[in-house]
């Protein structure tokens, strides 16, 4: 009821596996262009959240962004039918959550839940890189593609090129062209702006200028993602993930958009031992060097080996040796709760990625997050 009493607001609802946050500030960050903007703050995406997110709306407010997460069926279909947003963004499909919602199908099904609260005709942005989304068609709603790769979306983004701590790239839709510049890097962080620039066009009007403003503004989103620094032609990346959904969900991401991945593990799992051998499963079946820097992460690395050379194992024991990348000295315990390492073992960690022949290494984990500015001190300076 209460957001029904600002008939003029203009919201935006945004959903996704991996960039929803990054994209939703990108979004607000535009939208302030055009008068005060509300947005989703911390994790505030649930059913919990979302409508005392909605409770902040004031008389001066012209706009919101909201972000929409669910861990199952139904949930984002009861926050869009609350929200009742003008129009729509979908990141992408991934796999966080696949364990409830049985496959990416099942995923793309909950996701897709947001048009329930669209007026019939409303304009939803599409990512249309991504396998899933590319597929949709929806009779009853304007479907807007982006991306990079695929030609036939509405609007890509071409001629990407980073400077410093900068990206360049071209959006073309059609014959018209506009050169952007975003505060950060990452061929991630140009899908993100890619869904801000659509939506900014085509649901909100604003001018060339006025888009290109709002981006200068951004200023990212601490641990997700997030570009630390380059080392020689290598990017390095940090990212908060530590469950085995999450860290699926972000290295395959980062697999399809950078290629070679070398993943520093610096977690130790909340659901203890098991939970350490899944996470290390997810990144066998996403990544091609992994280095596990936690002492925890050692531990299952250890015993998987150990089984594979006794061929008890769904590995190769050979094929494992030319995966593993390993610091100096195993890592002794230092976890304290999901911190599962300190910041010399997840300096080390970093360190023997380096040496890989990877395009990217990211850095997982609370204490990856924690100990950034050290992997930071790592990285080649300007």
């Amino acid at each position: 009821y209460y957001k029904s009493t600002f008939p003029d607001l203009l919201l935006i609802a945004l959903t996704g596996s991996v960039g929803k946050t990054t994209t939703k500030e990108m979004v607000a960050c535009v939208m302030e262009q055009k008068g005060e903007t509300l947005k989703t703050e911390g994790n505030f995406n649930n059913e919990i959240g979302m409508p005392r997110t909605l409770f902040r709306l004031e008389e001066t407010t012209k706009n919101a962004v909201i972000e929409m997460g669910m861990d199952g069926f139904g949930q984002i279909s009861a926050l869009t039918n609350c929200a009742k947003p003008d129009c729509a963004i979908i990141t992408n499909i991934g796999v966080s959550h696949v364990e409830i919602l049985g496959s990416r199908d099942g995923i793309l099904q909950a996701k897709l839940e947001i048009l329930e609260g669209l007026k019939k005709g409303s304009p939803v942005f599409l990512n249309g890189d991504d396998d899933k989304l590319s597929t949709v068609k929806l009779d009853d709603y304007k479907v807007i593609f982006f991306g990079i790769e695929n030609k036939d979306c509405d609007v890509v983004a071409e001629n990407i090129e980073e400077k410093g701590f900068t990206t360049e790239f071209v959006a073309i839709k059609g014959d018209i062209k506009q050169k952007i510049t975003i505060p950060t890097v990452g061929l991630h962080n140009v899908y993100n702006a890619v869904g801000a620039i659509i939506a900014a066009r085509r649901f909100l009007k604003l001018s060339d200028e006025e888009i290109q403003k709002g981006l200068l503004s951004f200023k990212g989103t601490a641990g997700r993602m997030e570009i630390m620094g380059k080392v020689g032609d290598k990017t390095i990346m940090v990212d908060y993930a530590h469950n085995p959904a999450g860290v699926e969900t972000v290295l395959k991401e980062i697999t399809k958009i950078y290629g070679d991945t070398t993943v520093v593990i610096t977690v130790t799992s909340e659901s203890g031992h098991e939970g350490d051998i899944e996470i290390l499963e997810k990144a066998l079946d996403n990544v091609k060097y992994i280095v596990p820097a936690s002492h925890d992460s050692r531990l299952v690395v250890d015993e998987l080996l150990a089984s594979a050379k006794e061929g008890n194992a769904d590995f190769d024991y050979e094929t494992l040796e030319k995966t593993f990348v390993f610091t100096e000295e195993a890592p002794e315990q230092a976890s304290n709760f999901t911190l599962g390492a300190n910041q010399e073992q997840v300096v080390e960690g970093v360190k023997a990625a380096l040496k890989t022949d990877s395009n990217i290494v990211i850095a997982i984990g609370e204490a990856a997050f924690k100990f950034n500015s050290a992997i930071s001190e790592l990285c080649d300076k300007d």
